[in-house]
C-alpha cells in the first residue's frame, strides 16, 4: 500500500482508475504496452499533470525528504492517500502498525526502499524505479522516478541540495548569534548540538551537490536499455541504500559491459 501510494505520489499510477475493473482483454491478445493503473498522458506514461488530473506530478518526477519543502515525499504520500479515503491519518497509522519506523518519514528513509527491491526483482534481475538518493546521515534526501531520469533530472538534485545548503548555512548563522546572545530561550546544550548537527549536514550537502553537478556535467545520458542497475552506478556515492551500485561501477570502469551506454563515460566515472 506504502508502494502503491508513493508510485500515486511520483505519477506512476492514476487514482481515478482506483476501485475499477483493469481491462485485460482476450487470452491471445497482445501484451499491453504499459501496465493497468498506469496514469497517461496522450497515450504515454505522464511526465506532467494531465489536464483535469486532480493530484499535480512533482516537477521532473522528483520528490524530496525534506520537510516543510512542497514536493516533501512524505507530505506528498499524505495527499496520495488523502485522495483514497476520507481519513488519510489513519489509514497512515494502520500502516504505520504494520511496519518498520516510528512514523512514515523514518520508514520511508530507513526500510522502505530494501522493501522495494525486493518486490522489483526476478531471478538476478533487479530494478527498482524509486531510487532514495540520500546524504551519510539520511538526514536529507532526493527520490528520483527511475523511468523519467535524465541529465536534467541530475542538474535538479544538485540545485536542490544546493538550495537546502543554503538554508543550513544560514541556520548555522542564526544558531551561532543564539549561541553568542543567549537570548533564544533555548538551553546552550540544545544550541550547540543543533548546530553541530547542522554543520556536519552542511558538509554533507556540499559534497552531495557537487557529486550530483559532476555526474550530470559529464553529458551521460541513463539508457533504461542498459537495465536498472546500470543506469544507478553513476549515481553510487549518493545511493548508499543500494550497495551493489558501487560495485557495478567498478564493473563499468574495468569494461566489463562494453555494449552498455554507460560504457563511454568509464573513465570519467
Amino acid at each position: 500500500m506504502v508502494s502503491y501510494l508513493v508510485g500515486i505520489a511520483f505519477g506512476r499510477w492514476d487514482v481515478r482508475k482506483v476501485g475499477t475493473e483493469p481491462f485485460l482483454g482476450d487470452l491471445f491478445d497482445p501484451v499491453p504496452n504499459y501496465p493497468p493503473g498506469m496514469l497517461l498522458n496522450d497515450g504515454k506514461p505522464a511526465r506532467e499533470t494531465p489536464e483535469g488530473y486532480e493530484l499535480d506530478l512533482p516537477p521532473g518526477q522528483l520528490l524530496l525528504d525534506q520537510r516543510g519543502h512542497g514536493w516533501d515525499i512524505a507530505n506528498r504520500v499524505m495527499v496520495a492517500a488523502s485522495t483514497l479515503v476520507k481519513d488519510a491519518d489513519a489509514l497512515i497509522a494502520d500502516l504505520m502498525g504494520h511496519l518498520k519506523g516510528k512514523d512514515l518519514r523514518d520508514h520511508l528513509r530507513k526500510h522502505f526502499f530494501k522493501d522495494h527491491l525486493s518486490r522489483y526483482s526476478k531471478s538476478r534481475r533487479k530494478a527498482p524505479i524509486y531510487w532514495p538518493l540520500y546524504v551519510p546521515s539520511g538526514g536529507w534526501g532526493a527520490w528520483v522516478y527511475a523511468p523519467s531520469l535524465n541529465r536534467e533530472t541530475l542538474y535538479a538534485v544538485e540545485a536542490a541540495a544546493a538550495s537546502r545548503l543554503n538554508a543550513a548555512e544560514r541556520e548555522i548563522n542564526q544558531l551561532r548569534r543564539d549561541q553568542q546572545s543567549g537570548a533564544s530561550g533555548r538551553s546552550a546544550r540544545d544550541i550547540a548540538d543543533a548546530l553541530d548537527a547542522e554543520q556536519q549536514l552542511a558538509e554533507e550537502l556540499r559534497v552531495f551537490s557537487q557529486e550530483a553537478g559532476r555526474i550530470a556535467s559529464l553529458g551521460w545520458v541513463p539508457d533504461l536499455d542498459d537495465g536498472i542497475i546500470l543506469c544507478a552506478a553513476p549515481l553510487a556515492i549518493l545511493f548508499p541504500a543500494w550497495k551493489e551500485t558501487a560495485k557495478e561501477l567498478e564493473n563499468i570502469k574495468a569494461g566489463k559491459y562494453p555494449w552498455a551506454t554507460v560504457s563511454r563515460w568509464a573513465d570519467e566515472l
